[in-house]
């Protein structure tokens, strides 16, 4: 077993939900990113790197 903390952190893909999970994880926390997908990948409402869009979801893998 280990000592340390486990958090989830709800991500965009935004820079404000990445530098959260990427400043706990500088303090020791383990990590986990968690992202609710709940649209269609194109058609009519898509808009490509918005927040949550398909590309987001990339970013906030890459983090």
């Amino acid at each position: 077993m280990t000592d340390q903390l486990r958090v989830a952190v709800a991500m965009s893909g935004g820079v404000d939900s990445s530098t959260a999970a990427a400043l706990l994880h500088e303090r020791g926390y383990e990590v986990i990113g968690l992202m609710l997908r709940m649209w269609a990948e194109e058609g009519d409402g898509y808009l490509p790197n918005k927040c949550c869009s398909p590309e987001s979801v990339a970013d906030a893998r890459r983090v």
